[in-house]
């Protein structure tokens, strides 16, 4: 497994990045589905390929030249699986997480991304106690 940027903390997403075996009580399959699609987003908005997967995103395998869309879609990534988890108690839902991301995205300003990034690392390292992981 490539390791991710130093950008992109949290033990949420490594919990989600694990195994996609992980995601079997989300209904998900993050290997299949393309990331763009999930959040409803166009290739040129996000900067990933209409191919990434969540699976790549999460792994912080799918090329994008900005890092802060990277920080923000891997924290998305984690926050969607956290919200469709069976046995989770996510504060967002997964149409929510969507909601985040995509304002976040189209305002297209470095504060409002930093902000939203914040935002979801929060929630996600809050979530981390359940997991029992830290």
């Amino acid at each position: 497994r490539r390791s991710r940027p130093p950008l992109l903390p949290g033990c949420l997403p490594d919990y989600w990045s694990s195994s996609p075996a992980v995601w079997l009580s989300t209904g998900i399959d993050p290997q299949f589905q393309p990331f763009n699609a999930y959040f409803g987003v166009s290739p040129a908005e996000s900067l990933f390929t209409p191919s990434a997967s969540l699976w790549e995103v999460l792994l912080g395998v799918a090329p994008n030249a900005d890092p802060a869309l990277s920080a923000l879609a891997v924290q998305a990534v984690a926050a969607v699986a956290e919200a469709e988890d069976a046995g989770g108690s996510y504060p967002l839902s997964s149409a929510a997480v969507v909601d985040v991301f995509a304002g976040a995205l189209r305002a297209g300003d470095e504060a409002v991304i930093a902000e939203a990034t914040g935002r979801l690392a929060a929630l996600n390292d809050a979530a981390c106690d359940g997991k029992g992981v830290s």
